[in-house]
This record gives structure tokens, sequence and C-alpha cells, in this order.
């Protein structure tokens, strides 16, 4: 489901940050607890100031300063609302987002799906070997996996019915063989590929857990360096 802020009140950030409040006559009924909600996990606090009605909201971000002399700083959101944020995620789909990135890549590298501190957002990136992200300092890397990936074979894609089969198939037609994919595209048809392929990273999804450890080592080296702005 999209977010409000995303969808039917997509200035309202742009409002806050120029004002520093939002004016209630333009929440809807049932829509005020979602917005501070979705507020919050932006980083921002906020209130009903109910003389004025308005809706008053705080930039509620951590300054935090990096680099070998502090000359590099981001604001990031409080580490609680982070960790809700982490709480909250579906694993399997974050392995299956890395796993899309990772599709697109024939060359060696790594996919990442990250979380950023400054503003809570998830996405994904490629790197090619050697390579490193210029700037990642406040993203949390959250699931990765190396490129190329390894092709699948007849044991992820068939059945055990069906492996029988084609074992029988390839012991009399060894020389026409020209891969197990050709070969489910001519026994069941490009769809029925295409089905067993995501079918096969379903399961690896549902078998993905994230490392906390690691992503704890991570916010940690964030915020042990960050102080508020109060």
């Amino acid at each position: 489901m999209k977010k409000l802020l995303e969808s039917k009140y997509n200035n309202a950030l742009e409002i806050i940050e120029e004002t520093g409040k939002l004016p209630m006559a333009v929440i809807d009924d049932g829509d005020l607890e979602k917005i501070q909600d979705e507020l919050e996990k932006l980083g921002y606090e906020s209130y009903v100031d109910e003389s004025t009605d308005w809706l008053i909201v705080d930039d509620a971000r951590l300054l935090i300063e990096y680099g070998r002399n502090k000359e590099k700083s981001i604001f990031a959101i409080e580490r609680k609302v982070i960790e809700e944020i982490i709480d909250e995620l579906d694993t399997a789909e974050i392995y299956k987002m890395t796993y899309e990135e990772a599709l697109g890549y024939s060359f060696t590298g790594t996919a990442y799906t990250i979380l950023d501190v400054a503003d809570g957002r998830i996405f994904t990136r490629w790197l090619m070997q050697n390579n490193y992200m210029m700037d990642d300092f406040g993203e949390i890397v959250l699931c990765s996996i190396n490129t190329p990936l390894e092709s699948l074979t007849e044991n992820d894609l068939l059945d055990d019915s069906e492996l029988r089969e084609f074992h029988s198939y390839i012991y009399d037609n060894w020389d026409e063989y020209n891969g197990i994919e050709d070969y489910i595209i001519e026994k069941y048809g490009s769809y029925s590929l295409d089905e067993r392929i995501w079918d096969y990273i379903d399961w690896l999804a549902s078998e993905y857990e994230l490392n906390y450890e690691s992503i704890k080592e991570q916010l940690d080296e964030v915020y042990n360096r960050a102080y508020t702005r109060r």
C-alpha cells in the first residue's frame, strides 16, 4: 500500500520543510495517525496544536559527523525508529529485491539491498568487483548477492517425477541436449520456465534470514557518532 505522504498528501513534506507545520484542515478524518506515523519514520516528531488547529512538526533527526576530521555529516532518523523499520521488514521481499537486482548483471560484482538511515528509504544497488561505494556512510546493507548468479540446474527446476523423465531423455538424446532451460521450454513451454524460476526464487527467499549481528554492527558504527541538535 502506498504511503499517504507519497500519494494523497504528496506536497505535505514540502510544506513542512518550509513552515514546520501543516494545517489540520487539509488532513482528512482518519488520516492523522497514519501521517504522524509516516513522519516519525522519516525522523520528524509532531503534535496537534489545538489552539491554532495546526499539526506542528519538528525535525528530530540526529546530526552525525564522520570522516577523518569530521568534515562530512548526515542527518539520521533516530536509531529506535530505524530498528522498528528493520523489525517490520519482510525478509523474503528483501531477498527477492536483491535477487532481482542481481539478475541484471553478468559481470562479477555484488547486488545489495540497502536501508538509508537518513530517510528510511530501502533501495537496491549493484557494484562491480573491487569497486566501492564512494560515500556510503549511513547506508545499512540488509542483503547482498554475488553476481553473476549461478545457473539453475535440473534439481532446482524439476520435481522428482520430472527428473526421472529428464534423465531418461538425456540418456537417449545426450547429443541433442542444449541445457535445462531449453529442455523445459521445449517440454512445458516458456511460461512454465518463468514460473519455475520464480518458484525457485520464492523458495530461496523463504529460507533467507537477515544477518542481525551485521546490521547491529553497522548501526553501532553510525549511531555511536550521533548527537542531538537540541
